[in-house]
Protein backbone atom coordinates (compact mmCIF):
# COMPACT_ATOMS: atom_id res chain seq x y z
CA UNK A 1 0.00 0.00 0.00
CA UNK A 2 1.03 3.36 -1.07
CA UNK A 3 1.39 6.02 2.16
CA UNK A 4 0.95 8.54 -1.25
CA UNK A 5 -2.07 9.74 -2.65
CA UNK A 6 -2.29 9.11 -6.73
CA UNK A 7 -3.42 12.19 -7.03
CA UNK A 8 -3.78 15.29 -5.13
CA UNK A 9 -7.70 16.40 -5.21
CA UNK A 10 -7.45 20.40 -7.04
CA UNK A 11 -10.61 22.64 -6.34
CA UNK A 12 -11.94 24.02 -8.84
CA UNK A 13 -11.02 28.12 -9.34
CA UNK A 14 -13.73 30.13 -11.12
CA UNK A 15 -12.47 31.69 -14.35
CA UNK A 16 -12.21 35.47 -12.18
CA UNK A 17 -13.67 37.16 -15.58
CA UNK A 18 -17.40 34.52 -16.22
CA UNK A 19 -19.64 35.66 -13.76
CA UNK A 20 -18.63 39.36 -14.00
CA UNK A 21 -19.47 38.73 -17.84
CA UNK A 22 -22.67 37.33 -17.34
CA UNK A 23 -23.55 40.13 -15.05
CA UNK A 24 -22.86 42.56 -17.56
CA UNK A 25 -24.88 40.97 -20.06
CA UNK A 26 -27.64 40.28 -17.98
CA UNK A 27 -27.34 44.28 -17.30
CA UNK A 28 -26.79 44.86 -20.83
CA UNK A 29 -30.35 42.92 -21.99
CA UNK A 30 -32.13 44.49 -19.04
CA UNK A 31 -31.46 47.97 -20.40
CA UNK A 32 -32.07 47.18 -23.57
CA UNK A 33 -35.86 45.93 -22.94
CA UNK A 34 -36.20 49.33 -20.85
CA UNK A 35 -35.00 51.50 -23.76
CA UNK A 36 -37.58 49.17 -25.79
CA UNK A 37 -40.17 49.30 -23.56
CA UNK A 38 -40.20 53.08 -22.72
CA UNK A 39 -39.55 53.57 -26.73
CA UNK A 40 -42.79 51.08 -27.26
CA UNK A 41 -44.66 53.33 -24.48
CA UNK A 42 -44.13 56.93 -26.31
CA UNK A 43 -45.52 55.30 -29.45
CA UNK A 44 -48.72 54.00 -28.03
CA UNK A 45 -49.54 57.21 -26.40
CA UNK A 46 -48.95 59.27 -29.32
CA UNK A 47 -49.97 56.93 -31.86
CA UNK A 48 -53.37 58.08 -31.97
CA UNK A 49 -55.91 58.14 -35.40
CA UNK A 50 -56.59 61.51 -34.82
CA UNK A 51 -55.73 63.90 -37.51
CA UNK A 52 -53.12 67.20 -37.22
CA UNK A 53 -55.66 69.56 -37.53
CA UNK A 54 -55.73 72.75 -35.29
CA UNK A 55 -58.74 71.70 -33.93
CA UNK A 56 -60.27 68.61 -33.21
CA UNK A 57 -63.89 69.86 -34.12
CA UNK A 58 -62.22 70.04 -37.35
CA UNK A 59 -61.28 66.57 -37.15
CA UNK A 60 -64.87 65.24 -36.15
CA UNK A 61 -66.59 67.77 -38.78
CA UNK A 62 -64.13 65.86 -41.48
CA UNK A 63 -65.46 62.41 -39.96
CA UNK A 64 -69.28 63.63 -40.03
CA UNK A 65 -68.70 65.02 -43.09
CA UNK A 66 -67.18 61.92 -44.74
CA UNK A 67 -70.11 59.63 -42.95
CA UNK A 68 -72.62 61.79 -45.02
CA UNK A 69 -70.76 61.63 -48.31
CA UNK A 70 -70.33 57.86 -48.01
CA UNK A 71 -74.67 57.77 -47.32
CA UNK A 72 -74.74 59.99 -50.32
CA UNK A 73 -75.42 57.77 -53.30
CA UNK A 74 -75.94 59.75 -56.08
CA UNK A 75 -74.11 60.33 -59.39
CA UNK A 76 -72.67 63.82 -58.13
CA UNK A 77 -73.02 63.38 -55.01
CA UNK A 78 -69.69 64.70 -53.00
CA UNK A 79 -66.21 61.98 -52.81
CA UNK A 80 -63.32 62.19 -50.61
CA UNK A 81 -61.51 65.19 -51.93
CA UNK A 82 -64.72 67.17 -50.99
CA UNK A 83 -64.38 66.85 -46.93
CA UNK A 84 -61.06 66.72 -47.39
CA UNK A 85 -60.63 69.98 -48.97
CA UNK A 86 -63.45 71.40 -46.55
CA UNK A 87 -61.35 70.28 -43.37
CA UNK A 88 -58.16 71.51 -45.12
CA UNK A 89 -59.38 75.37 -45.75
CA UNK A 90 -61.24 74.99 -42.62
CA UNK A 91 -57.72 74.58 -40.42
CA UNK A 92 -56.21 77.24 -42.50
CA UNK A 93 -58.20 79.31 -40.79
CA UNK A 94 -57.42 78.69 -37.78
CA UNK A 95 -55.75 81.46 -35.84
CA UNK A 96 -55.02 84.10 -38.21
CA UNK A 97 -56.39 87.95 -37.43
CA UNK A 98 -56.24 88.65 -41.08
CA UNK A 99 -59.21 86.37 -41.30
CA UNK A 100 -61.62 88.93 -39.50
CA UNK A 101 -60.75 91.78 -41.28
CA UNK A 102 -62.13 89.87 -44.68
CA UNK A 103 -65.21 89.21 -42.29
CA UNK A 104 -64.74 85.43 -42.72
CA UNK A 105 -65.56 83.43 -39.64
CA UNK A 106 -62.57 80.87 -37.84
CA UNK A 107 -61.99 78.54 -35.04
CA UNK A 108 -65.09 77.87 -33.05
CA UNK A 109 -67.04 80.17 -34.79
CA UNK A 110 -67.38 78.12 -37.95
CA UNK A 111 -68.77 75.31 -36.14
CA UNK A 112 -70.41 76.35 -33.12
CA UNK A 113 -73.73 75.34 -34.21
CA UNK A 114 -75.69 74.27 -37.27
CA UNK A 115 -76.34 77.55 -38.89
CA UNK A 116 -72.31 78.59 -38.92
CA UNK A 117 -71.47 75.10 -40.15
CA UNK A 118 -73.36 75.19 -42.72
CA UNK A 119 -72.15 79.36 -43.74
CA UNK A 120 -68.73 78.00 -43.31
CA UNK A 121 -69.44 75.06 -46.16
CA UNK A 122 -70.89 77.69 -48.21
CA UNK A 123 -67.37 79.86 -47.97
CA UNK A 124 -65.66 77.12 -48.90
CA UNK A 125 -67.32 75.80 -51.89
CA UNK A 126 -67.37 79.84 -52.88
CA UNK A 127 -63.19 79.75 -52.53
CA UNK A 128 -63.36 76.61 -54.05
CA UNK A 129 -65.65 75.81 -56.83
CA UNK A 130 -63.52 73.30 -58.58
CA UNK A 131 -63.60 70.87 -55.85
CA UNK A 132 -66.76 71.47 -54.38
CA UNK A 133 -68.25 70.21 -58.14
CA UNK A 134 -69.03 72.41 -60.15
CA UNK A 135 -72.57 73.50 -61.20
CA UNK A 136 -73.65 72.01 -57.49
CA UNK A 137 -76.03 74.38 -55.97
CA UNK A 138 -73.81 75.09 -52.97
CA UNK A 139 -76.61 76.39 -50.68
CA UNK A 140 -78.16 72.70 -51.46
CA UNK A 141 -75.19 70.69 -50.77
CA UNK A 142 -73.93 72.24 -47.35
CA UNK A 143 -77.81 72.29 -46.16
CA UNK A 144 -78.06 68.27 -46.94
CA UNK A 145 -74.57 67.92 -45.50
CA UNK A 146 -75.30 70.17 -42.21
CA UNK A 147 -79.12 68.19 -41.75
CA UNK A 148 -77.43 65.09 -42.13
CA UNK A 149 -74.39 66.10 -39.52
CA UNK A 150 -77.29 66.76 -37.33
CA UNK A 151 -79.45 64.22 -37.62
CA UNK A 152 -76.65 61.33 -37.27
CA UNK A 153 -74.19 62.57 -35.41
CA UNK A 154 -76.20 63.78 -32.08
CA UNK A 155 -76.70 66.70 -29.73
CA UNK A 156 -74.86 69.26 -31.98
CA UNK A 157 -73.02 71.29 -28.88
CA UNK A 158 -72.05 67.64 -27.63
CA UNK A 159 -70.61 66.14 -31.03
CA UNK A 160 -68.69 69.49 -31.53
CA UNK A 161 -67.80 69.74 -28.20
CA UNK A 162 -66.39 66.28 -26.91
CA UNK A 163 -66.34 64.41 -30.72
CA UNK A 164 -68.72 61.60 -31.59
CA UNK A 165 -70.04 59.29 -28.57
Amino acid sequence: MNDTPDAEPTAETPTPGRSSQRWMLLVAVVGVLVVAGIAGAVVIVNNDDTSDYAASQIGWMHDGCQQWADSNQGADGPDDEWCDSMAGWMNGRMGGDSMMSQGQMMGSMMWQNASNMRTTCEQWMADNPDVASPGADTSERCEQMVDWMDQHMGDWNDWMMNGPG
